[in-house]
Order: structure tokens, then C-alpha cells, then sequence
């Protein structure tokens, strides 16, 4: 079980990822099945060799040895537990949130540049709780500037130089309606909490979500979400009659969906949201905005800057983006405004890796679509699979309502094969770096829903996604090596009586 920086199909030269920002990678390569099923059960012969993992499910080892040494400098006891943030403000709110789900009081102390909550050893499930869904952590480099003592202070020239480039391809005109958070969730939690100030109504989530969006909605909300699984015919009628009468605290949803990439009919739920005074605030991550464009029918987009602007994995963020002509601009810009201090919370240092990672972003978005359809050309031929989940494939028409000018149809997509075995031989003989993530300039994939729903996977398969979907997001290696991988596998499929 190694990094996926050291994966043999992971070559660091040519995916430009410096030796230096190796230590702070995103993720972790799970290279066989087995492996996936063993972290999701904490089997010791995987969790003891894991030298990683993805920050919000799993401490950074940078994290880990700050952690160690503020339990040592508080003198704290074994069944005490903690948690490093960022900021004071994000502590408080952490402790408020804590102290209504424990019924006790948790503790607050400022070291050094950050903060730490203390709590009991029997309430660590609702402390990683609040590290994963609101993603409000803090980062590699900055738990290494604590303990080095040399945390470094905002560039505000360099704050400004990255929301222009956030800005420039939404064409919102102003850098001013961009705001840059620690992650791609913590972003989304900020939109989430600003919404609530609305109302006490509940949200509406449109399609099958990534996980960590529809658990803020149940969660971190006032009175929980309405979960529409796919928007079509009665069921989408019914929304859409009580988005207009206004019964909803905001609507939510990602276009297209994560993992199986459907779309909807983003026109007529605007038109529902604006006859309801409902905002409407939508996930771009999947596609990117190189490859749509939505920004005019939504009140809000929120993305994962960790994804594709970045591409390295080695740094995460995430942006809200404000639609400047929406009746609920004036509404996020104050909130957003007065709890994001220079409208970035992003650490310096991670903040100069995101510049140097998304300079030619749109590049490497447009080299992986086409490889992406390469590589659907491929699995569309083959007996094996079952289906084929993908925005050239899936809702098309829905999807290219939205299509920016000159974008394709995105680099991620979905598969699912006739059988469960099938699925496990083709996933484990799958040459390319596995794990939870995507929007890297090398390929990467995974068996979704095991890493994202495990312990509901009944619950993910009564939504109508197989407990078997292997989700793969596609670089920009040569496309002539990439479909000899892909073949290789394809090929072992055979084998299987």
C-alpha cells in the first residue's frame, strides 16, 4: 500500500509534480480491491502501511506530528482528544456545533498561529465528523509552518492575481464575487451556512450527490434536506411546484452528478427558483467551467479548486463564485464578506502551489476530454460492461444546455460491468494510480462507492447505483499508452468463466 506518487504508473516528471510538494499529496493508492474493502474495515494490513490519505478522511502525518506536539505542550491526558483549525472564528463555530450534538461543553484554546478544540475520547467520532464534512482544516503546510514557527502572512497581490484567474472564465467581470476557502467542502459549508440564515426551511438536493454535500445538508442544517434522486417526470414536477411555492431553504445540486454524471434541466429549475425567491447554488467540479457554463442561471457555483484547477493533488481549495445579478447577491456577498478576511482563507503557502498548478489548467482539462472519449470508444465496444455513465453518453442533450463555448464533456466518468467479479479483476489489473479523487493529470480511479458509502451501500443501490461502480477520472498521458492499460485489463476480463 503505497502513495500514489510512488505508484509505478504514476511517473512524477511527467505529471510535473515537484519533489518538495510530495509531502503534501491529497491522497493514497488502494492498487487492488481488496485493499479498498480493508481501509473501509481498518484491517491493520492495510490502515499500518497507509503512509496517507485523503485530509479530510484521514490526518496528514505533517497534521498528526503538530497534534502530538500540542497534546504534549497541554499536557493532556490519554482520554482526551483534539482538533487543530485554522482560525478562531472556525473554532467557535466548531465548539458550537460540537456542544449540540454532545450535550457537554467543549474546550477552546489558541497555540501559536491556530486553534484547538479539546474534547473526550469517547466524543472523536463527532470531532472527525466536523474535520470531514465541513472541511474547515488545516492544511500540510500550514501545520509544518506551526511547528517550524514560521507561519507565513496573506499576499494580498497574490490573493488578487488568483481570483482574477477563478474569475476570468465565469466572465463575472469582477474578482470581488470570487472567494477562495480552505478546501472543496469548506466552500460549500460556507454557501450552506449562508443560505440558512433565510430561513429554517429545508434544502432541496437535486440528483445523487458526492457524499460530504448531501451529509452538511443533514447534518448542518436547521431542518435537514429533501433528497430528490433523479430529476425526471412526476417526481421532478412535484419539486418544481414546491420550489415556486417557496417551500424550500435553498436548492442544491451538481451538473453533472457525482459518480453517475447525469444532468437536468437546469432552465426550468432557475425559472422555479426565481418565481419561489429560492437560490439556487450548483457544483461545477465534475465538468469544470472550461467545459460549462452555468454561472448565469444559479444564484451561486461552488468548485473543488483541488481538482481540476489544480490537477497536482497536492494542494487543496475551493471558491464560491456569486452571480452578480442574482436577488441573493447582496445577501452572500455580506456574509461571505464578513467571515473571509482579504475574501481568502487559503494558506499563503498553499495558495502560491494552486497559482503555479492552474497555470494552463485549460489545457490540461481540454487534452483530458479528448482522451476521455478515446477511452469510451473502447469500453462502448465491450460485452462486458454493463454501463457506461458519462456526459456524451447520459443526458446529453440536458447537458449541452449548458456546454461553455469551445468545451467538451469533461474527463470523468463511470463504469459499471455485468458482474461484481468482472468489476474486481478489471479495477485490480487497471495500470494507472487509484484513489479518492479526481481532476488530476494523471488517471485515477476507484470503486466509488465502496470508499463513499460503504457501510450504506443497500441504501446508494436503492438510489440506482451499483455497489460495483468504478468511478475513473482521465489524465492527459498518451493516449496510445493509456488504451494499451485500459486493454490489458479489458483483456484479463476474459479469464473469468
Amino acid at each position: 500500500m503505497r502513495n500514489f506518487l510512488t505508484h509505478p504508473a504514476c511517473n512524477l516528471e511527467d505529471i510535473g509534480i515537484s519533489i518538495p510538494d510530495c509531502v503534501h499529496a491529497c491522497s493514497v493508492c488502494f492498487p487492488t480491491w481488496e485493499s479498498v474493502i480493508g481501509y473501509e474495515e481498518s484491517s491493520p494490513q492495510v490502515v499500518q502501511k497507509m503512509q496517507s490519505g485523503y485530509p479530510r478522511f484521514f490526518f496528514h502525518p505533517i497534521v498528526q506530528r503538530l497534534m502530538t506536539q500540542v497534546r504534549e505542550e497541554l499536557q493532556l491526558n490519554q482520554d482526551q482528544i483534539i482538533l487543530l483549525l485554522p482560525s478562531k472564528r472556525i473554532a467557535s463555530r466548531a465548539r458550537r456545533w460540537m456542544e449540540l450534538q454532545l450535550k457537554e461543553a467543549v474546550q477552546i484554546e489558541p497555540y501559536r498561529e491556530i486553534w484547538v478544540l479539546i474534547g473526550d475520547k469517547e466524543d472523536q467520532s463527532i470531532f472527525k465528523a466536523y474535520w470531514q464534512h465541513t472541511g474547515e482544516i488545516i492544511s500540510s503546510r500550514l501545520a509544518l509552518d506551526v511547528l517550524e514557527r514560521q507561519v507565513e502572512s496573506d499576499n494580498l497581490e497574490q490573493i488578487q492575481e488568483l481570483r482574477e484567474r477563478i474569475a476570468k472564465p465565469y466572465q463575472v467581470g469582477m474578482a470581488e464575487d470570487v472567494y477562495i476557502y480552505e478546501t472543496g467542502m469548506s466552500a460549500w459549508y460556507a454557501a450552506h451556512r449562508t443560505s440558512q440564515t433565510l430561513s429554517n426551511k429545508k434544502t432541496l438536493q437535486i440528483e445523487f450527490p458526492y457524499v460530504d454535500l448531501l451529509k452538511i445538508q443533514e447534518r448542518f442544517s436547521h431542518s435537514g434536506v429533501v433528497f430528490l434522486t433523479r430529476a425526471r417526470g412526476e417526481d421532478l414536477e412535484e419539486a418544481l411546484r414546491r420550489i415556486e411555492s417557496g417551500d424550500f431553504n435553498a436548492v442544491y445540486a451538481e451538473l453533472p452528478s457525482n459518480p453517475l454524471l447525469h444532468s437536468f434541466d437546469l432552465d426550468v429549475v432557475s425559472r422555479s427558483c426565481r418565481i419561489g425567491h429560492t437560490p439556487l447554488i450548483i457544483d461545477d467540479t465534475v465538468a469544470s467551467v472550461v467545459n460549462i457554463d452555468v454561472l448565469a442561471k444559479v444564484d451561486v457555483v461552488v468548485t473543488s479548486l483541488t481538482k481540476w484547477f489544480s490537477g497536482q493533488a497536492d494542494v487543496l481549495a475551493g471558491s464560491v463564485i456569486l452571480n452578480p445579478a442574482s436577488k441573493f447577491y447582496n445577501h452572500f456577498k455580506q456574509n461571505l464578506d464578513d467571515e473571509s478576511q482579504n475574501d481568502s482563507r487559503l494558506y499563503a503557502k498553499d495558495l502560491n502551489v494552486l497559482l503555479k498548478n492552474s497555470a494552463n489548467y485549460t489545457s490540461f482539462v481540454q487534452t483530458s476530454n479528448a482522451n476521455t472519449l478515446a477511452i469510451l470508444e473502447l469500453l462502448n465496444k465491450q460485452e462486458s460492461v454493463a454501463s457506461l455513465y458519462h456526459p456524451s453518453l447520459v443526458d446529453t442533450e440536458l447537458y449541452e444546455k449548458n456546454k461553455a463555448e469551445g468545451g467538451g464533456y469533461g474527463g470523468m466518468f463511470s463504469v459499471v460491468f455485468k458482474t461484481e467479479q468482472q468489476a474486481i479483476k478489471f479495477y485490480d489489473k487497471l495500470e494507472v494510480s487509484k484513489g479518492p479523487s479526481l481532476g488530476t493529470v494523471y488517471t485515477l480511479a476507484c470503486p466509488y462507492m465502496l470508499l463513499a458509502h460503504y457501510y450504506e451501500l443497500d441504501w446508494a443501490e436503492d438510489c440506482g447505483i451499483s455497489p460495483h461502480l468504478i468511478r475513473i477520472s482521465i489524465g492527459i498521458e498518451p493516449i496510445d499508452d493509456l488504451l494499451k492499460r485500459f486493454e490489458f485489463a479489458l483483456d484479463s476480463i476474459s479469464e473469468i468463466n
